[in-house]
């Protein structure tokens, strides 16, 4: 009896490395393949939505003579859904390919190579985004005051900054052979040194994107208590003749801010100031004040997402095994970034959802040199 029982362990010892459970059973497969097709899904119907409205509105072209940005912003949201839907789908590839015995090493470098890249080419347009929404805040009339040369080189050395980090990764983690096949997934051998330094880089480019919305924030913070100030004096002088008037910003009827005003003529019977004026003609600080705050939300968010996913892989997934939770990780950061940049935008429902009826007020799409932030 001791005797078969030996010869039967051996025998499904030696029998064990070719004994390959079924992936259609396994949970690290099921669970990740669902999200991922969920995601697909989400970015195809995101995608369509995006281009019929800018269709039916004209947001891909140049609004007018002060539209810095043009139709950029409005492609870039509609690029970001393409990129993510694509980069999604080589995750399903790789998650579903049929596990590799040892020795299949470039099989599975070539499927991890090509997941990584196109998860950094789908960070591009997200942050050329955000980059272009800071270009339109300084490039307005009302904020030339901000607009100093140490603005203009720190705008361009962080978009910048941020494509050099992300070749260097891409780089860092192609070239070098660093998979291994095994029955699990393709293993990763990766020092964690090499991770934490492409982390970091990716972190400062992405600060100094966030610091370019935080200068104005402050910056108008400090004057708005001077601005009540003169306000409040311009509202007890109104009664006499021609003053010297401050400005206001003009909101258009897409809620975007156009070209600035003055009280004086925008605004009339001034002393009286009813909720009808004042709910079209409201304080340059206020109106700025509410987009950049929406801008730095939004931004944060796009950050912070990317960071924890960065931080996650890292140092708390297992490099031993399956990689499939980290391509879920990741792509579930880059469909949170879509659609932050889709809220950022003021009719984000109609976007989302072209059913609705779309009123002449909400429809128009027009785009001033602000519009892109609103």
């Amino acid at each position: 009896m001791d005797r078969f029982t030996t010869t039967y362990d051996v025998t499904m010892t030696s029998a064990v490395d070719d004994v390959i459970i079924p992936k259609t059973r396994q949970v690290s497969f099921i669970i990740p393949l669902t999200i991922e097709c969920i995601i697909v899904a989400c970015c195809i119907w995101l995608a369509v939505t995006l281009v019929i409205h800018g269709v039916r509105t004209n947001r891909f072209r140049r609004q007018s003579g002060n539209d810095l940005n043009g139709g950029i912003v409005y492609s870039l949201a509609v690029v970001s859904t393409l990129t993510v839907a694509v980069r999604c789908c080589c995750s399903i590839i790789a998650i579903t390919l049929p596990p590799y015995k040892p020795g299949f090493d470039d099989e599975c470098e070539r499927t991890s190579d090509a997941v990584i890249s196109l998860y950094l080419t789908a960070l591009v347009p997200v942050y050329l985004l955000l980059w272009f929404r800071q270009r339109a805040i300084y490039a307005h009339p009302l904020m030339s005051s901000s607009h100093s040369k140490f603005i203009i080189l720190l705008s361009w050395s962080s978009i910048l900054f941020l494509l050099c980090a992300g070749t260097a990764v891409v780089l860092v983690f192609t070239i070098p052979k660093n998979r291994k096949s095994n029955y699990s997934g393709c293993e990763l051998k990766t020092r964690e040194s090499v991770n934490t330094a492409g982390s970091i880089l990716t972190i400062i480019g992405q600060l100094m994107l966030l610091v370019l919305f935080i200068i104005p924030l402050r910056r108008n913070l400090q004057g708005w208590g001077s601005f009540s100030v003169m306000r409040k004096a311009f509202w007890r002088k109104s009664d006499s003749t021609t003053v010297s008037s401050p400005q206001v910003v003009n909101v258009n009827d897409d809620n975007s801010i156009g070209k600035p005003g003055l009280i004086g003529t925008n605004c009339t019977n001034v002393s009286t100031h009813t909720e009808a004026s004042s709910s079209t003609n409201v304080p340059i600080n206020k109106k700025i004040l509410r987009i950049i705050q929406r801008s730095i939300v939004l931004a944060t968010i796009c950050i912070l997402t990317d960071v924890t996913a960065m931080v996650i892989s890292t140092y708390a997934m297992p490099k031993d095994g399956t990689r499939n939770n980290v391509y879920v990780l990741y792509d579930t950061s880059l469909l949170s970034n879509v659609i932050c940049i889709i809220l950022s935008f003021e009719n984000y429902k109609t976007m989302i959802f072209p059913t609705i009826e779309v009123t002449k007020d909400s429809s128009s799409g027009r785009t001033g040199s602000l519009a892109t932030v609103s």
